[in-house]
């Protein structure tokens, strides 16, 4: 593995991460918001 392979793993994860923690946010927001 070179480190152009490395950079594009990790940075594949770190979106993946903040969109599943986005999506996350938004669902409870939305159980806030209907109460």
């Amino acid at each position: 593995m070179n480190i152009l392979d490395i950079m594009i793993l990790f940075i594949g994860f770190s979106l993946a991460g903040l969109l599943c923690l986005h999506t996350f946010d938004m669902s409870a927001f939305y159980e806030k918001t209907r109460k």
